[in-house]
């Protein structure tokens, strides 16, 4: 069952519960989508050696998540996100990246483990539905960001700013929830597609036209003769 689906990167969505921020950012285009997701860690919320040492049992499921590689795609350890830490006096700023094709996202760790149902499809338009559980949430409350300079056909977002679409998953509707987003791909790709269209039309017309012209010019000459 997902539920106990025991991927590291679950993780990022647990840390809310020690106070620190998280957020997970998806910035979609015509051909990629970039995902994003930034933690600040308050060192004081890392279990230390000495705690241990006492035999305190203590759930620490924030040091694997600094420290050991973090996988973008569903059952593959090939791949790693791109991992940044800023260390300052009392916190950790940690930040993974990955940059997936529209088709490689179907394979998203974060996609296959954390939704109970969902469509992705990226053919005509890229379209995201998620219903159901999410086994993800481990805090009082996760928002999830999808960014697009992209013409938003439909989406039922919790709140839009800009070009971002949130929304907004906590303990009330975590169960249940509907997250749904239609996003029409590059008017420039239209166009060119288009264009490819009319050209590849024209030059079978061309073709057409010389074929004729070349019988006409046949059926001509033997006439004369």
């Amino acid at each position: 069952m997902k539920r106990y689906f025991k991927y590291l990167i679950i993780i990022f969505f647990f840390l809310t519960i020690c106070g620190c921020t998280a957020e997970y950012n998806l910035n979609i285009t015509n051909n990629t989508i970039d995902e994003d997701f930034s933690s600040t860690i308050y060192k004081s919320e890392i279990p230390q050696n000495s705690d241990i040492q006492q035999g305190v049992e203590l759930d620490d499921p924030i040091t694997p998540f600094i420290d050991n590689d973090q996988y973008p795609f569903y059952k593959n350890n090939s791949i790693t996100y791109d991992k940044n830490i800023i260390e300052e006096d009392d916190y950790r700023l940690v930040n993974y990246k990955y940059t997936y094709s529209l088709k490689e996202y179907s394979k998203s760790n974060v996609l296959k483990t954390c939704f109970d149902k969902y469509k992705y499809s990226y053919n005509d338009n890229i379209v995201f539905n998620a219903t159901g559980t999410f086994y993800c949430l481990h805090s009082d409350e996760l928002n999830i960001n999808i960014t697009t300079k992209n013409k938003v056909l439909s989406n039922n977002a919790d709140k839009v700013s800009g070009n971002t679409y949130t929304w907004i998953i906590n303990k009330k509707n975590s169960d249940n929830i509907n997250m749904s987003i239609e996003i029409e791909k590059s008017s420039l790709s239209k166009t060119i597609n288009k264009y490819l269209l009319f050209v590849v039309g024209g030059v079978i017309l061309l073709i057409v036209l010389i074929i004729i012209f070349f019988i006409k010019a046949k059926q001509s000459k033997n006439n004369r003769f």
